[in-house]
């Protein structure tokens, strides 16, 4: 299959990379039969080549090296004004824009800073509408220089909407006259008008508005100001731009990682207080205007409060009954009065009500969501106790058995979770999760990393989607001393035993002196796996001895302590994946690598016959490293410069050739050496256990 970010040429029947303007190259620059030195078809049909065989090609190594050096030069080489506001001509994966690209970093600064004016706004803008309605007219509120600049922001962003690019199902448009257009008919006159810059208006009405008695007073200024007071009520209609305010939500989102249905509920409380601030600020506001200030000042004496008290303890009067509306408690300390405060109230009871049974709803959701496989895990686990105890099992089984099933419930449970999901992924963006999902835990195992295959990272992917949960007991055995293993374990939870079972050729120790652990056939743990650990790997090559692996012949596999979790992937479906999903020249360039390896595990096995215990388990060790610190230097190499998949897939040709070439200078070295006398294994000729070159 081809890399992303490739797409079928125009002419010559290959996957070829595109000059970013629509027009299809050839494959990574390098001209082909029915192409020119561009890139661009001439008209020839070009002949059927497979792209493994044109990417061997070492004579054009060169001019992909440059292609993908002047692309990042071109990536690197980007204006101010396509960093900062996205627009420009199309470059690389970045689009062609006339006008500011949503998505670049101006556009989400100014995202970012609406939604935050938006909260302010939210907040304050009804809490200076109730509270601060009845002072003075040329009062000057606290905050007013800090709502010149909120008023100054939203008159820019009318502007900035205007130059901003949208998308119009899945289609950009960006340009200029249709970007206008869309917003001239969408939101331009409901964002003109809860954008009128009343701040500015009271600003300098009150500049030139002093009290009645003292000298300079104008009683037009101070019509003015009572004038402008009922135009405030313009800016809480802002908080219908509330998708705005999401943008705060998912910012909380992703540095908390909160659960789906905890982050619900915390965006339903978010709603409901401010449901309950709004209906509490509009309240103290109909109590102050539906009043006669004898009956105000009753009402303050009545709730221990007075006028000239703090704006807190009258909030927290209005904010406690309006709870008392929405939860339907109604303790009856604090009433309507006259007609317009019962009216008001008739409004927020059904917004109570909706509140309220939305509450209800999300509550009985999560729950439910909670406890969606409880349910049917107590329903199977009653049934197996009800079953053993009619059987009148023992208890100590009966418990084992109960903590064997849950956990192994609790696992396949995981499994049919993933399955589901799964399935709702966008087929687009599946190998992207299950690459997330896999993290490269396959390049532990030696026999995978060593694997120099372009689709090296694809083919882990599938091997990995394709390995089968598999759970033990505890203390039992998970693999026999003499059993002919055709499966590859990776350990998940708990812990696995390797128990060596091998004659030893001398039952005593130095000197004579007898050692029970040396006696002929007593076990011995050799090493104890732990998650992330694998074992059986080779038996997918057709070793079925998992014992050698560990230096032994005859080894046990045991689970330890705790319950045992395992990734099995048999050797029928390893080789029935190679057959139908990697087939021709890729099929056949992974088992090359694997076989090359199987080759040089063995080499090491026959190296170190004579030349003492545990040489061959460190020989395989520094083998296993060696082939880790190559894939890391290449993923690194990958993406410090960007490599295409064609530059790694020849470097790894040029390796092989590399080693097949050592092979063949070490064997004609042994032909050469034949007729010479062989030294005895591991004499004098070299140290036991040492890695031959």
């Amino acid at each position: 299959p081809p890399a992303p970010g490739y797409s079928p040429g125009q002419a010559g029947g290959s996957w070829n990379r595109g000059d970013g303007n629509g027009n299809a190259g050839s494959q990574l620059g390098v001209p082909t039969r029915g192409q020119d030195g561009e890139g661009n078809g001439v008209g020839t049909q070009s002949k059927a080549t497979s792209p493994a065989k044109k990417l061997l090609n070492l004579q054009n190594i060169n001019e992909i090296m440059t292609e993908i050096a002047l692309e990042m030069e071109g990536k690197r080489d980007k204006s101010l004004k396509r960093r900062v506001f996205g627009i420009g001509p199309r470059l690389g994966s970045l689009p062609k824009s006339d006008v500011i690209h949503p998505f670049s970093p101006f556009a989400r600064v100014v995202t970012t800073l609406s939604g935050l004016f938006l909260f302010y706004t939210a907040l304050v803008t009804p809490f200076v509408i109730g509270f601060f309605w009845d002072e003075e007219p040329c009062y000057r509120l606290p905050i007013l220089e800090f709502d010149m600049t909120v008023d100054s922001f939203f008159i820019a962003e009318i502007i900035f909407t205007f130059n901003l690019g949208v998308f119009d199902k899945g289609v950009y448009v960006h340009q200029y006259p249709l970007v206008a257009k869309r917003y001239l008919r969408g939101m331009f006159i409901f964002d003109v008008i809860t954008s009128i810059p009343v701040s500015y208006v009271e600003y300098f009405a009150i500049a030139t508005c002093s009290q009645e008695g003292q000298a300079g007073f104008d009683p037009q200024a101070t019509r003015m100001v009572r004038l402008i007071k009922p135009f405030r009520l313009f800016r809480v209609l802002r908080l219908i731009r509330n998708q705005k305010l999401l943008v705060i939500f998912d910012y909380i989102e992703s540095k908390l990682k909160l659960p789906p249905f905890a982050f619900k509920m915390v965006r339903l409380f978010a709603l409901i207080l401010g449901m309950v601030h709004l209906c509490s600020c509009f309240f103290w506001l109909v109590k102050v205007a539906s009043n006669e200030p004898s009956e105000f000042e009753m009402f303050l004496a009545d709730n221990n409060l007075s006028r000239e008290g703090s704006r807190v303890g009258k909030y927290m009067v209005s904010f406690y009954f309006i709870n008392t509306v929405f939860t339907t408690v109604g303790f009856g300390d604090i009433s309507a009065t006259n007609t317009q405060e019962r009216g008001f109230l008739v409004v927020v009871m059904y917004i109570g009500t909706i509140i309220f049974g939305m509450l209800l709803t999300e509550v009985d959701t999560a729950v439910s969501y909670l406890r969606r496989f409880a349910r049917k895990r107590g329903h199977d686990l009653q049934v197996l106790l009800d079953f053993l105890r009619s059987k009148h099992v023992p208890v100590q089984l009966e418990r084992e058995i109960m903590e064997w099933v849950e956990f192994d419930w609790d696992t396949h449970e995981d499994v049919r979770t993933t399955a589901y999901a799964m399935e709702l992924v966008p087929e687009q963006q599946l190998y992207e999760l299950q690459k997330h999902l896999h993290f490269n835990r396959l390049l532990k195992v030696p026999l995978f990393n060593s694997i120099k295959c372009v689709y090296k990272d694809q083919f882990l992917v599938d091997v990995w989607m394709i390995m089968k949960p598999q759970t033990f007991c505890k203390s039992k055995v998970i693999v026999g001393p003499d059993e002919d293993l055709d499966r590859m374990f990776m350990i998940r939870s708990g812990t696995v035993r390797v128990i060596s079972l091998d004659q030893t050729a001398s039952p005593t120790a130095a000197g004579g002196t007898p050692n029970a652990s040396l006696a002929k056939g007593t076990p011995k743990t050799i090493d104890i796996l732990r998650p992330g650990d694998a074992f059986g790997s080779y038996s997918l090559m057709g070793d079925t001895n998992a014992g050698r692996a560990f230096d032994c012949q005859r080894a046990q596999f045991t689970a330890g302590t705790t319950y045992v979790e395992c990734l099995v992937l048999t050797r029928e479906e390893f080789t029935s994946l190679i057959d139908s999903e990697y087939p021709n020249e890729v099929g056949d360039a992974i088992r090359q690598d694997l076989e090359d390896h199987m080759m040089a595990i063995k080499q090491v096995r026959e190296d170190d016959d004579g030349g003492g215990k545990g040489g061959g388990t460190m020989k395989l060790k520094v083998l296993a490293s060696w082939s880790m610190l190559i894939a890391k230097l290449m993923r690194q190499m990958s993406s410090t410069y960007d490599m295409s998949v064609a530059v790694r897939r020849t470097i790894g040709a040029g390796l092989s050739s590399k080693a097949n070439a050592l092979r063949k200078q070490k064997s004609m070295r042994g032909k050469a050496a034949a007729g010479e006398a062989e030294e005895p294994r591991g004499g004098g000729g070299g140290t036991p256990g040492t890695l031959r070159c």
